[in-house]
């Protein structure tokens, strides 16, 4: 029954947080008296509750405590609990719990991890793969080592290796999003801290391979980290996601190097002058199997000055059949350009995507980026070019007929701007953008900076027709 746990968890977690309130979404939780069927929350904030994410602030009897009432609790059954990612989480959250504190847990708790092996093996995510199957497997390699189940490790083990290449493109999440791509690297330096402690010729290999796959997930880490946070790219998840400072500490303690010859420029691509910094958001809807959590932000840019955004994402509010989900993954809530209304992919319900378009063609010098966008017969083009203080914004659209076009700029909510002839002047930072041709509205929108947390911004539009293709150009300098 695995007495000799592994020493699993090397990070040594902020002490100060021990003892304190305990928290789900900056809302204070009494774990004690929990009612862990609550009904009136959303799923995602359930599936939170039964993640345990929040045993590393506990200190060893509070988080014997929790487990005992969760266990009591919750008997097996379809409620959010027995799903199985809640599952894949908690039970990795439980066994390094039991590492860290060196616990012997008793034969109840080691009864209930049992029959969560069993639900999990049995109803493994097979039909939404990615992310969710990912976690599985991550789940049940813990698991099998719990339980000493040689033959449960060896499946684990080879669903590792075809899973760590497949979900990964250049060191890159295959999902595009930061913070998924986040908790898939803690992910890879939880199974190389749990292999290297696991004496078996098999895992040899896969470790050599997990080692380069770290150094490369590295780099993307700082590379989409905008100070302490991750930038907002498609579905963001800031709750339970490891921070860029835990990563490095992480892949510090456990001796590997974190140089690593990464093209940057491959996705996301980015420039800088003067003090200014642009990215272009150049992922395509991805994977193509199950794009749950991508957006129509093709083409969109994000701008910064002295690290400071200017022009900002929207956000991600929440997973729900919401307003506010269908706002987040629409066209109008990113920096690109929209045609008659039109969106970039079928949006299905809150996750399901049907037919889309695609990221045709990128081509990066030193001081030039371009993507070409098609979809639905016509072509988007955006390149931008470093200029004197700044850089310009091409945007050639091909579409016979006549149409219309939404040009959409979304303005961090922080700064003040003013307009006048088409001209924005962002305060305090000297930074002037000059908008392309049409007419021009400042609209307030919805801003999410995280999960449940909505604020105003201010939208510019800019729109207006034309008859089989158009240039826009934009200006942007200090």
């Amino acid at each position: 029954m695995g007495k000799q746990l592994p020493q699993i968890e090397v990070i040594s977690i902020d002490k100060s947080r021990k003892n304190k309130k305990l928290k789900i979404f900056s809302e204070n939780i009494d774990f004690i008296s929990m009612n862990w069927d609550v009904k009136s929350k959303p799923k995602l904030w359930r599936y939170h509750l039964h993640y345990f994410d929040y045993l590393e602030g506990c200190n060893k009897e509070t988080g014997l405590k929790i487990i005992s009432n969760w266990i009591e609790k919750n008997p097996l059954d379809r409620s959010d609990a027995w799903e199985p990612y809640p599952i894949s989480l908690r039970v990795v959250n439980w066994i390094k719990f039991f590492s860290r504190h060196q616990i012997e847990p008793n034969d109840q708790i080691v009864h209930n991890l049992f029959v969560q092996k069993k639900v999990l093996f049995k109803y493994r995510e097979l039909h939404l793969l990615a992310n969710h199957f990912f976690k599985n497997i991550v789940a049940l390699l813990y698991l099998s080592v719990f339980f000493q189940d040689n033959k449960l490790f060896t499946w684990s083990i080879n669903n590792l290796k075809k899973q760590i290449v497949e979900q990964q493109y250049n060191g890159l999440h295959y999902e595009f999003s930061p913070t998924y791509h986040a908790l898939f690297v803690k992910d890879l330096l939880d199974i190389f801290n749990l292999l290297k402690r696991v004496d078996k010729n098999i895992t040899r290999e896969l470790i050599k391979t997990l080692e380069e796959k770290i150094k490369q997930s590295l780099f993307w880490v700082n590379y989409i980290a905008d100070g302490d946070r991750y930038i907002p790219i498609g579905d963001v998840n800031f709750e339970g996601c490891p921070s860029k400072a835990y990563l490095n500490q992480y892949v510090s303690e456990l001796g590997i190097s974190s140089n690593s010859e990464i093209d940057e420029q491959q996705y996301f691509p980015r420039l800088v002058n003067n003090e200014l910094k642009i990215m272009l958001l150049n992922a395509p809807f991805n994977p193509s199997y199950n794009p749950a959590h991508s957006h129509c932000d093709k083409l969109s840019i994000l701008l910064w000055h002295r690290e400071k955004p200017l022009l900002v994402d929207t956000g991600n509010y929440n997973y729900e059949l919401t307003q506010e989900r269908q706002y987040t993954r629409s066209v109008q809530a990113h920096n690109t350009i929209q045609i008659d209304n039109l969106q970039q992919a079928e949006i299905w319900d809150v996750f399901r995507v049907g037919r889309r378009g695609d990221i045709i063609d990128t081509n990066i010098s030193s001081n030039e980026i371009t993507g070409i966008f098609s979809y639905r017969k016509y072509k988007h083009k955006r390149k931008i070019s470093l200029v004197q203080d700044g850089f310009l914004i091409a945007d050639d659209v091909i579409f016979s007929g006549v149409h219309h076009y939404k040009a959409f700029f979304h303005v961090n909510p922080d700064l003040h701007f003013n307009l006048a002839d088409s001209i924005i002047h962002f305060d305090l930072s000297h930074v002037k953008m000059v908008l392309p041709k049409g007419k021009v509205t400042v609209v307030k929108t919805d801003y999410y900076p995280e999960m449940y947390v909505k604020r105003d911004k201010k939208t510019i539009i800019i729109q207006g027709e034309f008859t089989d293709r158009i240039r826009l150009e934009t200006i942007i300098r200090k």
